[in-house]
């Protein structure tokens, strides 16, 4: 068992690689993070908090990606 939980590691990852502008890496986690039950909010947020440490480069090329992909996700 780990102490963050898949849901919470999946997080951090789509914020770490949305401070990198890597939308392509972002978008290739949403469907795992949907599953693990990350809801919309908890998405967005990881992805808006990001902003605290690094330009808006980031979110601006991967914020609106990840949401239309979670929205699609099964």
């Amino acid at each position: 068992m780990s102490a963050l939980g898949h849901k919470v590691k999946q997080l951090i990852y789509i914020a770490i690689r949305t401070s990198q502008g890597e939308t392509t890496a972002v978008i290739s986690h949403i469907s795992t993070a949907k599953q693990e039950r990350a809801t919309r909010d908890e998405l967005k947020e990881a992805i808006l908090m990001t902003a605290t440490v690094c330009d808006i480069k980031g979110i601006a090329s991967c914020l609106i990606p990840a949401l239309e992909v979670y929205d699609n996700a099964k």
